[in-house]
C-alpha cells in the first residue's frame, strides 16, 4: 500500500532485493522435453521461468527463509542488524520488536511466519543495539557491555526511527511482546504519528513494582517451587555480598539483589550469568524439556545468557534508579493509535495486573483498545496466545 511507504519507488528499496545479495540461477537440466510437444511448450516453459525470475527480482513476495539482511549505523561505531521479508511492493509494514532484554531475532527461530502473512505484510525484524548480530554484540564478547552503559528504552526506540527512515516507510504496525511490549509502547508515545497500530503481548511497564513482583522472596511466599528457585538465585548474591561488603542482603530488596548481580556479571562470573538467565527462563517456560538447571551451565547458550543477563539488569536498574521510563504517564499520546493486547492469565513474568493498569489508562485517554485476557502463559508459543495474536493482526488488517 503506497500510502504507508513513501519510499516505495525509491532507488534504495529497489536496491534491497534478496536476489541481489543472494542471486539464483534458473536452468532446465536433467529433464527431457519430448519433441512431440513441439516448440510451443518449450517457449511457454521458458517464459514461465522468466516471469518467475522477474517476480523474485522485483521482490513481490519474499518468504522469511530468504529474508535479506542489512546493517545500519545508528551511533558512532554502533551498527544495527536487521532483515526484511514479505510483500515489499504492497504489503503493510510491520516492525517486530524482540523481547528480553538481550534476546535477538535468531532466538525466535523464524517463528514469526506463524503471525505474519508474507503476501499481506512487509516485515522488518531488528536486533536491538548490542544484541544478536548487531555490532559490537555482547553475545560475541562480554566486554562489549561497556559500550552500552547508557542504554535505555527510549534510546532503543529512537534506533528504530533510523531504520524506518532508511527504508522510506511512512507508518508501520509495531509488534512486541514481554520487554518488546515496553519498547513498543515507548516507540508509540515518542512517535505516535508513525504507528498504524500497536500489537502487544505480555505487558511490562518498566516499573519498580514489577521488578519487586518477580525478584523478591515475598513474591513467591505461596509457591514452594518458585520459592526454591528464588532461593538459589538469592543465595549466590548473598554469599557474594557477605564476602565483599560484610553484610547480608534483604531477600525482599529486589533492587539490591539486581545491583549485586550486575556487579558479578561485570566481573565476568559465569555462574552469576547462568543463574540469572536460568531463573528468568524457568519462570517463563511451561515446556518441561526447555527448563534449565541453574547448577549446570550449557556453554552453547552462554552467548545468549550473557546478553540477556547484562541487558536485563542494566535496563531495569536504569529505569528503576536512574531515569524512570514513565510509560503510563505518557499514554495520552496514544489516544488515536489502535492498540491490540493479548495478556496471559498464567503469565508469571508479566502478571496480568500490569496489562489491566495499561488498559485502564488507555481507555481513559480514548485509545481504540482491543484487550484479550486469555488462559495462556507468557510465551507466544502457547497455542492460546498464538491464536490471540493471529486474530489481533487479522482484525486490524480487516479494519484498514
Amino acid at each position: 500500500m503506497e500510502n504507508f511507504r513513501n519510499g516505495e519507488h525509491s532507488p534504495l528499496l529497489r536496491h534491497m532485493s534478496i536476489d541481489e545479495t543472494n542471486p539464483r540461477s534458473f536452468k532446465l537440466s536433467g529433464r527431457h522435453v519430448p519433441v512431440r510437444l513441439g516448440a510451443l511448450l518449450v517457449i511457454l516453459v521458458c517464459l514461465g521461468l522468466m516471469f518467475s525470475m522477474q517476480e523474485d527480482q522485483d521482490g513481490f513476495i519474499v518468504p522469511i527463509e530468504r529474508a535479506s539482511e542489512h546493517y545500519i549505523e545508528v551511533d558512532e561505531g554502533i551498527f544495527l542488524w536487521y532483515r526484511i521479508w514479505g510483500n515489499r511492493k504492497s504489503g503493510v509494514p510491520v516492525l517486530f520488536v524482540h523481547g528480553g532484554p538481550g534476546q535477538a531475532v535468531v532466538d525466535y527461530e523464524n517463528g514469526n511466519k506463524r503471525f505474519f502473512d508474507a503476501s499481506e505484510l512487509f516485515v522488518i525484524e531488528v536486533d536491538q543495539r548490542g544484541t544478536g548480530r548487531s555490532k559490537p554484540s555482547v553475545r560475541d564478547d562480554l566486554h562489549n557491555m561497556e559500550l552500552y552503559d547508557d542504554i535505555s528504552v527510549d534510546l532503543i526506540s529512537k534506533d528504530f526511527e533510523v531504520i524506518r527512515k532508511q527504508l522510506g516507510i511512512d507508518q508501520w504496525i509495531v509488534w512486541g511482546g514481554s520487554f518488546g511490549s515496553t519498547i513498543s509502547l515507548s516507540y508509540g508515545v515518542l512517535f505516535p504519528e508513525r504507528c498504524l497500530a500497536l500489537i502487544l503481548r505480555g505487558i511490562y511497564l518498566d516499573t519498580v513494582a514489577e521488578v519487586g513482583s518477580v525478584y523478591s522472596r515475598q513474591a513467591f511466599r505461596n509457591n514452594k517451587k518458585r520459592l526454591q528457585q528464588f532461593q538459589v538465585l538469592f543465595q549466590l548474591a548473598n554469599d557474594y555480598n557477605r564476602k565483599t561488603d560484610g553484610s547480608s542482603l534483604d531477600p525482599d530488596d529486589a533492587l539490591a539483589l539486581m545491583q549485586v548481580y550486575e556487579s558479578m556479571i561485570r566481573e565476568g562470573r559465569k555462574d552469576a550469568i547462568w543463574n540469572w538467565f536460568a531463573f528468568e527462563n524457568n519462570l517463563m517456560e511451561e515446556r518441561p524439556e526447555m527448563l534449565l538447571d541453574p547448577s549446570k551451565i550449557d556453554e552453547s547458550r552462554m552467548p545468549e545468557a550473557q546478553s540477556v543477563a547484562y541487558f536485563e539488569l542494566r535496563l531495569w536498574l536504569h529505569a528503576s534508579l536512574e531515569k524512570p521510563t514513565n510509560i503510563l504517564q505518557r499514554v495520552n499520546r496514544l489516544s488515536d493509535t489502535p492498540v491490540f493486547m493479548c495478556q496471559g492469565l498464567r503469565d508469571e513474568v508479566c502478571p496480568s495486573a500490569n496489562a489491566r493498569r495499561l488498559a485502564k489508562e488507555l481507555k481513559d485517554v480514548g485509545t481504540p483498545l482491543t484487550a484479550h485476557f486469555i488462559n495462556s502463559g507468557h510465551e507466544d508459543t502457547d497455542p492460546v496466545m498464538q491464536r490471540c495474536l493471529q486474530r489481533s493482526i487479522q482484525e486490524f488488517l480487516e479494519q484498514m
